[in-house]
């Protein structure tokens, strides 16, 4: 299973610390910054899981964080190479104050009725400033507390086979479908 720990809580991160204790697991060192080509920029990681068994694993991850949800990612492209249309979301609720520079989050945007994924760029004493990493841009608008903010703290990537997630069978019943701008 390939999974990547987007933003993570405090017990989640204590909960890993204790099991790398216990178990010695190897060091994964990531490139050096500016090594990378043109397409680690654009591509997002792959998997060999079929749709289902990620979205099996995605829920077996959000059944151990109380309030936590699974969504799918309409194919935008604005959170590349983070993620894109094949992965899943494991989201938490989170107070809104706990929220940090870099997390990547959930909230509903009222202009456009629907829920965007993106990253948090700037606290600023209006709301959180975001942003999708691929955007040139930022959101227009500040996020709230109103806007139902959750933090997404895992992700859970699907092979391609020419479907996005959002048609997984069974997915858009019981997940909830994010909108990436």
């Amino acid at each position: 299973m390939l999974l990547a720990l987007a933003a993570g809580s405090a017990s989640l991160h204590a909960a890993a610390a204790a099991a790398a204790a216990e178990e010695e697991l190897p060091v994964a060192t990531p490139v050096e910054i500016g090594r990378e080509t043109r397409l680690t920029r654009v591509e997002a990681p792959r998997s060999k899981l079929s749709p289902r068994a990620a979205l099996a694993a995605a829920r077996a991850v959000a059944a151990q964080v109380p309030g936590a949800k699974v969504s799918t990612v309409m194919p935008s492209g604005s959170m590349r190479p983070m993620f894109n249309e094949r992965a899943f979301l494991v989201a938490e609720p989170v107070r809104y104050d706990d929220l940090d520079v870099g997390d990547i989050v959930t909230f509903w945007h009222p202009k456009r009725q629907r829920v965007i994924v993106h990253r948090i760029l700037e606290k600023r004493s209006a709301g959180y400033w975001t942003k999708g990493d691929f955007n040139d841009r930022p959101d227009d608008m500040y996020v709230k507390p109103e806007h139902q903010v959750m933090r997404v703290f895992a992700i859970i990537y699907a092979r391609e086979d020419g479907n996005s997630t959002t048609r997984t069978a069974g997915a858009a019943a019981s997940s909830t479908h994010l909108a990436p701008r």
